[in-house]
């Protein structure tokens, strides 16, 4: 599970086409007053899907923080599933789509 993202701009000023975003590492974090929950986590950007399976390194990794969803919704255990929809929600990676 990834993301292809295009017209993404890396750190250096690259613009990918048909880029991949990969979560690689992730850390739930837990308030108790109010009781919360909060997912931090890491994503890989690589050149390409088939850069990614050639074992290239990745052009950068970035760092993103969410408040997990835990009302009731089908969804609500699945914390990569929503971290990627949360990419997607997100300006850099309004272009996206899973892959």
């Amino acid at each position: 599970m990834g993301l292809l993202i295009n017209g993404y701009e890396t750190k250096h000023g690259v613009v990918l086409e048909n880029g991949y975003a990969k979560i690689t590492n992730g850390t739930v974090v837990s308030w108790h007053s109010p009781k919360r929950f909060y997912f931090d986590f890491d994503v890989d950007v690589f050149a390409s899907i088939e850069a990614r399976e050639a074992g290239k390194p990745r052009l950068e990794s970035l760092n993103f923080n969410m408040r997990l969803n835990t009302d009731g919704d089908a969804d609500q255990y699945n914390l990569i599933k929503q971290a990627y929809n949360h990419l997607a929600t997100l300006e850099e990676f309004s272009e996206s789509r899973d892959v």
